[in-house]
This record gives structure tokens, sequence and C-alpha cells, in this order.
């Protein structure tokens, strides 16, 4: 298996929505972090609901989510995604997705609405807790 989220392997975060804590690049560092500030925190939202509600998988619903755009080094046929939160303890994310997309080098540019524009993503992973 290579690890195509990594930086060593050309990966970049080309987009997020929050970098307060942490920047997402951190989440292309290889290995396992030594600490929490290896990580990605995002700021406590302030926008949050005053009362949670779940659905059905346990996935809480709330208006909006932190996500970050990460451009691959190279193009690949997905095996595997591991999601670590360790050094989280109490303050990890409610649950995760995962989607891609694939864009032919060079036309990044020509699609500056790559983040936002739904059409060009598919789910890779549905939000899991």
């Amino acid at each position: 298996l290579i690890d195509l989220a990594s930086v060593e392997n050309g990966c970049q975060c080309v987009a997020y929505s929050d970098a307060h804590y942490g920047h997402p690049r951190n989440l292309l560092n290889p290995g396992r972090g030594v600490n929490m500030g290896d990580g990605w925190e995002t700021a406590r939202r302030l926008d949050r609901p005053p009362i949670l509600i779940a659905n059905e998988s346990g996935v809480l619903q709330v208006p909006t989510q932190e996500w970050a755009v990460l451009r691959l080094g190279h193009s690949g046929l997905l095996h595997k995604v591991e999601i670590d939160t360790c050094h989280f303890k109490g303050n990890f994310p409610d649950s995760i997705q995962v989607d891609g997309c694939y864009i032919p080098a060079g036309e990044e540019q020509q699609t500056e609405d790559i983040g936002t524009n739904e059409s060009h993503w598919m789910t890779i992973l549905p939000p899991q807790k």
C-alpha cells in the first residue's frame, strides 16, 4: 500500500474551511502525530444549534461542517482509508465523510469552485462515527 495522502508522495492541501488551531496540511504528515499539535484542530463552532440531533447512525445533524480538499500526488486505486484521532481526547470530530473527484493535472485553475461544486464529487466513505 502507498499513502497517496502523504506529503512524501506529493499530496497537497489546496483548500480548507478552518485553520484556527492547526493547519489541515498536518493531515498529510507521515506516521502518527506525537501530540495534538500534529493534527488538525478547528475552532469551536459558534453557529452550533442549542439542541443536537443524531440520525439513525448516530451522526450529529448540524448545518455546517469543517472540510479540507487534498490533491493527491498521484492517481491510484483506493484500498484503505485511515482516520487517526489518537491525541484528540474529548474534542475529536463527531463524524467523518470522505469524498473524492478526479481533475486532470493542469485543470485545477479552470475549476475554481472545485471545493463547492458537488457535481464533481463522489462519496468514498459516507458519514461515519
